[in-house]
C-alpha cells in the first residue's frame, strides 16, 4: 500500500476540481487513436513531388477524405517533399496517418523524412533566383493546424497536422480563405 502524504484529492465543492479519471483513462486521452497509416519511399528526384501527390491522392481518396481537404493536404505534400528533394540528403519517405482525437475529431498527419540537410542546394533551388523560391514553409504553415521538424532515426522529419473531414467548417470549391494564423505574406506589400 503506498501512503501519499500532503495529497488533498478535490471535492466536488471546490471550485478548482477536476473530473476523476482512472490511469488508463488518462493515458488514454493523451494520445490519439490511430484510424489510417501509410507510409511511401520516394526517389530522391525533382518528380517525387508529382508522385508523392498521386499517391497520396489515391491513398486520402481511400480514407474517405473529404475533397476540400485533400487539396489542401497535396499542397502540403509537394511542398514538404519538393523542401526534402531540394535541400536534403536521400532517402525521401512520405508518411500520411488519421487519427482520432479524444474530442472526435479527425486529424491528418502529413509528415516527410529524408537524410537530412545537403552540404548544398538541389538543381531547381540553385537555377532561380531568390524570389522564385522560400516561400514553402510558409505556405504549409498556413495550411496547417501545426507544423513540425526535428531529428528522427534516419535525418529529418518535417510534418504538418491538417484537420480532416470539417464538415462544419466546409468551404465552398473553388474559394481561398485567408488564414487566421501564420499567413503568407502579401508579395505586393513586400
Amino acid at each position: 500500500m503506498i501512503v501519499m502524504t500532503g495529497f488533498r484529492v478535490p471535492q466536488p465543492t471546490d471550485d478548482t476540481s477536476v473530473p476523476a479519471h482512472t490511469p488508463e483513462e488518462s493515458q488514454a486521452s493523451r494520445y490519439p487513436d490511430v484510424v489510417h497509416q501509410d507510409e511511401h519511399a520516394l526517389p530522391h528526384h525533382p518528380t517525387s513531388a508529382g508522385t508523392a501527390r498521386r499517391h497520396a491522392r489515391q491513398v486520402l481518396a481511400s480514407w474517405g477524405i473529404q475533397e476540400d481537404e485533400v487539396f489542401d493536404a497535396l499542397l502540403v505534400v509537394s511542398e514538404l517533399v519538393t523542401n526534402a528533394v531540394e535541400h536534403a540528403l536521400p532517402p525521401v519517405a512520405l508518411h500520411l496517418k488519421t487519427t482520432s482525437e479524444a474530442d472526435g475529431s479527425t486529424r491528418l498527419h502529413i509528415d516527410v523524412i529524408d537524410g537530412g540537410p545537403a552540404p548544398q542546394d538541389g538543381t531547381w533551388t540553385s537555377s532561380c533566383s531568390a524570389d522564385e523560391h522560400g516561400r514553402g514553409q510558409q505556405i504549409v504553415a498556413a495550411l496547417a493546424e501545426d507544423t513540425t521538424a526535428g531529428p528522427c532515426h534516419s535525418g529529418t522529419d518535417h510534418g504538418a497536422t491538417l484537420p480532416a473531414n470539417r464538415s462544419e467548417e466546409r468551404r465552398q470549391p473553388g474559394t481561398w480563405q485567408q488564414p487566421t494564423r501564420n499567413t503568407v505574406p502579401d508579395r505586393a506589400a513586400a
